[in-house]
């Protein structure tokens, strides 16, 4: 919130920063995040290999610099192989997660990055 005098000096003009950044800032984000999840052990063992980005829910610069966005994923975890009764060999699936991920970037650096699992009910896995 910035305040700065008006013409009068009685009254003052109170203008707003929008905390808003572009579609391409945002995609750059989603894309640091969708890495350093391909590449963290932890995302994988609790959530499975994150297969696609479903949306983006939001997108903004909280401060000057920095980029915060919010978005949901797919995550496909595999389980345990398995016979079946004419001695088929096929691995168990374990169906698919959707998990709302939020990320933050400052220089194009990842500075923070978390998984709510069950839309924020469930576990919260911190990548960075």
């Amino acid at each position: 919130l910035i305040v700065s005098p008006g013409i009068n000096t009685r009254q003052k003009i109170l203008s707003i920063r929008e905390a808003t950044c572009s579609k391409e800032d945002a995609e750059k984000v989603v894309e640091l995040a969708r890495r350093a999840i391909s590449k963290s052990r932890t995302a994988a063992q609790e959530l499975g290999q994150m297969e696609k980005v479903l949306g983006i829910r939001g997108k903004g610069s909280p401060t000057p610099g920095t980029i915060a966005v919010s978005f949901d994923a797919a995550f496909k975890k595999k389980g345990q192989s398995f016979f079946t009764m004419g001695g088929e060999e096929r691995k168990a699936n374990r169906g698919t997660v959707i998990g709302k991920v939020s990320a933050k970037a400052q220089n194009s650096r990842l500075i923070s990055c978390d998984i709510q699992k069950d839309g924020g009910w469930g576990k919260t896995v911190n990548i960075c």
